[in-house]
């Protein structure tokens, strides 16, 4: 489900992941800004079969003790999209999809996994 009014964008930014010689995945910088405070700014890494390898925040202005709970140093909610991917996953928050919310921050939410769903897509 898209946040309505959401802006996610995977920016020119881009890396390859090797293995050797052998081409293993991604990482794609992108950013949203369906966030409760403004833009939230991600890394997001997959596998050559596009499953998600980790995604992790690296700017955001979400609530202290609420919203910053997508920030993998305050709160283990970021893990949750490892080894997703666009065929297996319901990309909505719970009891409809795969996510649980962060209690008290449900646009933060529903923002994140949007955008990461997106920034998987491409």
């Amino acid at each position: 489900e898209m946040v309505p009014g959401a802006d996610i964008r995977a920016t020119e930014t881009s890396w390859q992941i090797y293995r050797g010689d052998n081409l293993s995945g991604r990482i794609i910088e992108a950013s949203t800004t369906a966030g409760y405070n403004g833009e939230i700014r991600f890394l997001l890494a997959t596998d050559q079969a596009g499953n998600v390898l980790g995604v992790r925040v690296t700017h955001h202005r979400e609530t202290p003790g609420i919203g910053d709970g997508i920030d993998h140093r305050v709160s283990d909610w970021i893990y949750q999209f490892e080894a997703q991917s666009l065929a297996r996953s319901a990309w909505a928050l719970h009891p409809a999809g795969d996510f649980d919310g962060l209690s008290g921050a449900t646009i933060t939410s529903r923002a994140m996994v949007s955008a990461v769903r997106e920034a998987l897509s491409r």
